[in-house]
């Protein structure tokens, strides 16, 4: 079997592969899972790991004996992240937004099995504030942005149906997404004392992301208009509007230089 020494390309399509083994579900691996999963003969897959742990690519608990992706790939990937068009057209709106509500907000995409953070702001005035790392993964039903995610992705929603315990409560979950999808808004109660709401970001009709705000019971208030959620909505519909998305309200109706909430009732971020 070729092992790629002598030609640069299969080397680096072989470095990726080995790369491509690790997901949100399989963080950590030894290497006789990764022959499981990659059938390479055991020395160069061997040496291949080795090379990764190198370049920091890789990294490797040598007490558990597993390795995880490395702390190079973290910089690389939150650099790739913030250069995402998405990202960056959502950074001065996320800005906006922590201003006006004095809480954490995130901006997530779908990637393969869960919600990834791509952006997050915590700049408020509080002494103590809540921080999501970038590049972090937060559950895929358990978390309102998930939540998003399945109610109008059905992409994420056949992902996450695949790897479900057939035992699970399908009508309550059935119910909570359709009421995601009827109020274009996502809640859920994070940890004891913590909440979060969510609401969609489209493109073209399609769902491209979710942007979450996180706060304490004290900052945001239990499901029901506030002012709070209709900021959220409002920043959605904006980024919506940005990424070339019909306006489902008149036009000019959000160009004033806040985020115009009375201009935006629950659930008028969907597209037409």
């Amino acid at each position: 079997m070729a092992d790629g020494r002598g030609d640069p390309l299969l080397s680096v399509e072989r470095s990726i592969a080995v790369l491509d083994l690790f997901t949100s579900r399989r963080g950590t691996l030894t290497l006789a899972e990764m022959q499981e999963l990659l059938p390479w003969p055991r020395t160069t897959l061997h040496r291949y790991a080795h090379s990764l742990r190198q370049t920091g690519m890789l990294s490797y608990d040598t007490r558990r004996s597993r390795y995880r992706l490395g702390p190079k790939l973290v910089r690389l990937g939150a650099v790739a992240l913030n250069g995402l068009p998405l990202a960056e057209l959502a950074g001065p709106l996320l800005e906006r937004l922590v201003r006006v509500t004095q809480v954490t907000a995130l901006l997530t995409i779908w990637d393969g099995d869960a919600p990834l953070v791509v952006r997050e702001n915590d700049n408020t005035d509080q002494l103590v504030s809540l921080k999501i790392r970038e590049g972090s993964h937060l559950p895929a039903y358990d978390s309102a942005a998930g939540q998003v995610f399945l109610a109008f992705s059905p992409t994420a929603r056949e992902r996450f149906d695949s790897q479900q315990d057939p035992g699970a409560d399908l009508a309550e979950r059935e119910r909570t997404l359709a009421a995601v999808r009827r109020d274009g808004l996502a809640y859920t109660e994070v940890l004891s004392g913590l909440r979060a709401y969510a609401a969609p970001v489209f493109q073209a009709g399609e769902l491209v992301g979710a942007i979450s705000i996180l706060g304490t019971v004290s900052q945001l208030p239990e499901p029901g208009p506030s002012e709070p959620t209709t900021r959220l909505l409002a920043v959605c519909r904006r980024l919506t509007e940005a990424l070339g998305e019909e306006s489902p309200e008149e036009p000019g109706a959000l160009t004033g230089g806040d985020l115009a909430p009375e201009a935006l009732p629950r659930g008028s971020v969907a597209p037409k």
